[in-house]
């Protein structure tokens, strides 16, 4: 391959892998404005994958760039980094599967991004290799699926409005999920039950996994009260009653690394939470009681090795399993933020999109995320290599693509004008 590739798909035959590789020949083609192609350990599955595309979306495909590489095998990273500016990995958990191509990356100075949802693998890898990808000029990307990238973009869009209309940024923004319909897939469950593992295995990772402030830079020290929710609450602007949103661990830390990455200690006052919209008055109040106690019991029952076993084998979807078509095209997500400042609303925002949250929608943000590192940041370099969130360097490039391609909206909506008439 004389020319190295705009982008390169690894894991491409993984659930995810295959959602994101079927939206990116849709949308752009075989090397048209964006040259890619697939990679992965299995040559079979493929040219199977590399077949069905032919058959789908015509001729052109037959020229489609493979590549064999195994995630545990340096010798195939590196030749992956070799013939492509960026690489998507979609090979999780990346707690088990990711160290090495993030440190083969960050050596070699290939751009990298992922859907990793784990906050204690993020920190290590910045703890690790973050100097690495520094001095190779490396940009490291993590997070550009539904956990975090609505979350992360959604505060930045939000900061730049109230800086226009206000002259300063909000210090407080909350984020309650209205609605949502989507499943899991054996690769988020991975995921989950090997954070598990890894806190079973090392104690000390509760402290840090109780830092919502832990993938910041370690020079920033905030100085804002966590506002996590631990329980079921109150949220007066809304009229509901909310519980924690069980993707909050990773999002709260991505929304709080970009604020330390854009504004350093000028941003060390900032808060941000996150939870899920129930119901208003008494029959809300219980609802989001009950449905914080059904969590919290799972949550337990994973974390006993006996049940987890069980719930392993008879109950939880399999590696490479997930929603059918119909159940991804049937779902959808629909998420407010509120920004304050000096503890008076400012801004609302809706951020949603049309499709499975985590599959359906995060096959086409993720593809976008990674179209728009290989393409819309690689004319003007001016970014130095490290670990950067979603908004962080991607930013306004990546929302526009989202808003004309992808299908996710972002729309300032009219302020309450009383306490639980949002819209």
């Amino acid at each position: 391959m004389e020319q190295k590739l705009d982008l390169l798909v690894f894991g491409a035959t993984a659930f995810v892998g295959r959602l994101v590789v079927d939206y990116l020949a849709r949308s752009y083609g075989a090397g048209q404005s964006l040259t890619w192609g697939i990679a992965g350990r299995n040559p079979d599955r493929l040219a199977q994958l590399k077949a069905q595309l032919v058959k789908d979306y015509g001729a052109e495909f037959q020229t489609l760039p493979i590549l064999l590489a195994d995630s545990r095998n340096e010798v195939d990273l590196k030749t992956l980094c070799q013939q492509a500016r960026v690489i998507f990995s979609a090979v999780g958990p990346y707690a088990v599967h990711g160290d090495l191509l993030v440190r083969v990356c960050a050596e070699t100075g290939t751009d990298y991004c992922d859907l990793t949802g784990e906050p204690q693998w993020i920190r290590r890898m910045q703890q690790a290799y973050e100097a690495v990808a520094r001095r190779s000029g490396a940009r490291i990307v993590n997070c550009i699926g539904f956990d975090s990238l609505p979350s992360d973009l959604g505060v930045l869009t939000l900061q730049q409005r109230n800086v226009e209309a206000t002259g300063k940024r909000c210090d407080a923004v909350e984020m309650r999920l209205k609605g949502a319909r989507g499943g899991f897939s054996g690769g988020t469950i991975g995921s989950l039950l090997q954070a598990i593992r890894e806190l079973q295995d090392n104690p000390a990772l509760k402290q840090e996994l109780a830092d919502p402030w832990s993938l910041c830079p370690a020079d920033f020290h905030h100085s804002a009260a966590t506002q996590s929710l631990a329980g079921a609450t109150f949220h007066p602007p809304s009229g509901n009653w909310c519980m924690p949103f069980i993707m909050a661990p990773i999002n709260e830390r991505v929304v709080y690394r970009t604020n330390a990455l854009l504004y350093g200690q000028a941003g060390a006052a900032f808060s941000y939470s996150e939870g899920v919209m129930i119901a208003p008055g008494g029959k809300g109040k219980l609802s989001a009681r009950i449905a914080t106690g059904v969590m919290a019991a799972g949550l337990w029952l994973l974390n006993q090795r006996l049940s987890r076993t069980l719930m392993e084998r008879w109950i939880l979807p399999k590696p490479g399993s997930g929603p059918t078509p119909a159940a991804i095209a049937a779902g959808f997500f629909d998420m407010r933020f509120y920004g304050y400042c000096d503890g008076k609303l400012t801004q609302l925002l809706k951020v949603c999109a049309q499709g499975d949250p985590g599959y359906g929608a995060t096959s086409r943000m993720a593809g976008e995320a990674a179209v728009c590192l290989a393409l819309d940041m690689v004319v003007s370099k001016t970014q130095e290599g490290g670990f950067y969130t979603p908004a962080s360097l991607l930013g306004g490039a990546l929302i526009e693509r989202l808003q004309q391609r992808a299908g996710v909206t972002f729309e300032f909506l009219p302020l309450p004008s009383a306490p639980g008439t949002c819209q």
